[in-house]
């Protein structure tokens, strides 16, 4: 998580210098978790395990942070979940969520999938993003949501230019199961 919050937090910092255009998609059993919070750690927000750690705790209340400032400055974000995922959010956290999608609606994009779950090795996110010069760079995580962590769960990474063998393979593993369900979200920048 803390290295999914680093990469959130310099794709927005370099917005309109560096990066050009930024879509971030995250992929995970319930919406996306800094969205469900304002800072606090409400009840059920995470797993006991992260509640007790302080290093893990930390990530998720930063990310809340990140999260809002990457919409506060023009990144754009599809939180994708099976359509049940949201009554699996207390009451607070499914208000907070529906606020942040107000307060952001231009940048901030609810997308529930009419599926049961996501497959344990899609959930994740990935962000891509297109620099000064038109080149196109991807980011791409596999990990379990803060609310669902695994003691041997899977964890990757991929990252570089769109056209890497490995990078598009995640890619198109992604988006083939989002577009079962007629979600063309990572087709372009």
């Amino acid at each position: 998580m803390a290295l999914q919050g680093v990469v959130e937090h310099v794709l927005a910092s370099e917005l309109k210098k560096e990066v050009k255009a930024l879509k971030g998609m995250i992929h995970t059993p319930m919406p996306a978790t800094p969205l469900c919070s304002k800072g606090e750690i409400s009840k059920e927000l995470v797993d006991p395990a992260i509640e007790i750690d302080p290093k893990r705790l930390f990530t998720v209340k930063a990310r809340t942070t990140i999260i809002r400032d990457y919409l506060f400055k023009g990144g754009d974000l599809y939180v994708i979940y099976p359509e049940d995922g949201f009554l699996k959010r207390t009451q607070e956290q499914q208000k907070i969520y529906t606020q942040e999608l107000m307060h952001f609606p231009n940048h901030l994009f609810d997308v529930p999938l009419p599926c049961e779950n996501i497959p344990s090795e899609l959930i994740g996110a990935t962000y891509l993003f297109e620099d000064q010069s038109g080149n196109s760079y991807v980011f791409a995580i596999k990990i379990t949501q803060a609310k669902d962590p695994k003691d041997r769960g899977d964890f990757g990474l991929w990252f570089g230019p769109i056209d890497h063998p490995a990078v598009q393979e995640r890619v198109k593993s992604v988006s083939g199961y989002l577009e079962q369900y007629d979600s063309y979200i990572l087709k372009t920048v």
